[in-house]
């Protein structure tokens, strides 16, 4: 389990960090799924950090203009918005859908890149450990009666 939330919380941080390095606003930094075990944000912060019940996953989020005219035009009813969800202005340069495709490939990318990076550490860790298999035993001699 600590091996597979590793795994996640360095793929989502992943995620996070590319978004943070071109000033993206980020709603919510979660590890896990379901309802929320652990939460907080800090002073003056616009993120929340969550840990959730079930450690099989994660997410980063990221406000969203929720265009009405869309859903109306099509004659269809427009999604109401979520409890909590902040008041955006579309033309918002911050806001993830409003920056160019390739910005936004690279915070798609930067996940499966952190994984990557772990991967590649894991692999130098382990080939420079120079005694991989140590002798539990410090008496080389097997015979305990000399």
């Amino acid at each position: 389990m600590a091996v597979l939330g590793s795994v996640i919380v360095v793929h989502e941080a992943g995620h996070f960090a590319a978004a943070r390095l071109q000033r993206m606003r980020i709603s919510e930094f979660s590890i896990g799924f379901g309802p929320a075990v652990l939460e907080t944000k800090r002073p003056g912060g616009a993120v929340r950090y969550v840990l959730r019940l079930l450690p099989i996953g994660g997410f980063v989020s990221f406000p969203r203009y929720l265009n009405t005219t869309k859903f109306t035009e099509r004659g269809m009813t427009p999604p109401v918005p979520q409890e909590g969800a902040e008041a955006t202005d579309p033309d918002d340069p911050d806001l993830l859908e409003n920056r160019p495709a390739l910005q936004q490939a690279a915070v798609i990318s930067a996940g499966v890149i952190a994984n990557l990076v772990l991967a590649w550490a894991c692999l130098f860790t382990s080939a420079a450990n120079p005694n991989p298999n140590p002798n539990p035993n410090p008496n080389p001699n097997p015979n305990p009666n000399p």
